[in-house]
């Protein structure tokens, strides 16, 4: 009697899973709901960049000119760090750049910022003075450029605009709403 008993809850919990399963699927797949989840995503990837109030009014203060970060010569000097991979970049160690540009006492010039697709052999970044650099800091340099073959909202959240837009073009598109 508890085999079948046992059995006969166990086909119940089969049926109402495949019964919500059913039901989830066109649920995550509606318009809306994807549309809010790319938003959601959207705003969370702004909070996460942008952590700071940037719209908020400040003391104004005599601006200064400032001269040309760019040395004369930084293209002339420049070396190319180059990945023998391709693929969308899709996060860069901020924090690491830094750290070698000051313990080298190089600027970093960067080609390829996340969600551009990076081809094979192009240069990713320009580091001068090339004497600066040695062939340890070369190998650290493109470790610190994450390459997929996907776009990702890390570092990106243009991705999450760029999906928004799409649905709107698809939505507006006279291909698709053609009733005929």
């Amino acid at each position: 009697h508890i085999s079948v008993t046992l059995g006969l809850v166990l086909a119940l919990c089969s049926v109402g899973v495949l019964i919500y399963f059913i039901h989830h699927v066109p649920e995550s797949i509606r318009l809306s709901h994807v549309v809010s989840d790319v938003g959601r995503q959207l705003c969370d990837a702004i909070d996460e960049l942008f952590p700071e109030m940037i719209a908020q009014p400040e003391e104004r203060v005599a601006e200064q000119p400032q001269e040309d970060p760019v040395p004369d010569d930084f293209y002339r000097q420049a070396i190319p760090i180059r990945r023998k991979q391709s693929g969308y970049v899709q996060s860069i160690d901020d924090a690491g750049l830094l750290d070698l540009a000051k313990k080298r006492d190089v600027a970093i010039f960067i080609k390829h910022r996340p969600g551009d697709f990076y081809s094979q052999g192009t240069p990713l970044i320009l580091v001068s003075p090339a004497e600066n650099v040695t062939e340890e800091d070369r190998d650290q340099l493109q470790l610190l450029f994450a390459l997929g073959d996907r776009r990702t909202l890390s570092q990106n959240a243009t991705f999450a605009v760029d999906q928004l837009v799409q649905v709107a073009q698809r939505a507006l598109s006279p291909g698709v709403n053609d009733p005929q």
